[in-house]
C-alpha cells in the first residue's frame, strides 16, 4: 500500500502510479511477492519530494528501491511546500 502525505505523486515502474488525488491518499497495488520494486517519488509544481516516512524505503532519497516480502507492504511518501 501507498500512502501519500502532501501535494504529490508516486510513481512504481512497470506498475502504476498513486497521487494526492487518491480516495484517503491511498493506493494499493497487487505485486509479485520477492521482485524487485523501483517507487520514485514527484512533487507538483509547488511542493517537493521531503522523505519517506515508512521503514521499508527509509534512508532512501526520492527513489526508492525495495524487494517486498511480506504479503502488504506499507510505503509513505512525505511532500513538503517548495517555498
Amino acid at each position: 500500500m501507498v500512502e501519500i502525505s502532501g501535494r504529490g505523486s508516486v510513481v512504481i515502474a512497470d506498475t502504476g502510479q498513486c497521487d494526492h488525488t487518491a480516495a484517503d491518499h491511498e493506493c494499493t497495488f497487487v505485486v509479485v511477492p520477492n521482485a524487485p520494486l523501483r517507487l520514485t517519488a514527484l512533487g507538483t509544481a509547488d511542493t517537493a519530494f521531503d522523505k519517506w516516512t515508512s521503514a521499508a524505503c527509509a534512508e532512501q532519497d526520492d527513489t526508492c528501491d525495495l524487494t517486498p516480502t511480506l504479503s502488504t507492504t506499507y510505503v509513505n511518501a512525505k511532500f513538503r511546500n517548495d517555498d
